[in-house]
């Protein structure tokens, strides 16, 4: 179940892809489509959780990301550490 936080945070990882060069495609299912499905390599990842930590204060390492990270997946993590 998608909370109205989780919804923010998708939309300002949405922003963020925009900003690394990676926009989000509206063909993929965030809740199904892994982060590399969506067009990230290791390089992406990395920038875009440069950004989350810049933008949220949320730091997380690229190993904190199990395989098959979604977008929906990651957007939890992002919540979930910023409620502590």
């Amino acid at each position: 179940m998608m909370t109205d936080k989780n919804s923010l945070t998708i939309a300002l990882l949405h922003e963020l892809l925009a900003e690394i060069g990676q926009p989000f495609d509206a063909k993929h299912d965030p809740a199904v489509a892994s982060l590399q499905q969506i067009g990230l390599d290791s390089l992406s990842v990395l920038e875009l959780l440069m950004l989350v930590d810049e933008r949220c204060g949320v730091e997380i390492a690229v190993e904190d990301l199990a395989p098959g990270t979604t977008l929906i997946g990651l957007a939890a993590l992002i919540d979930q550490r910023q409620a502590g």
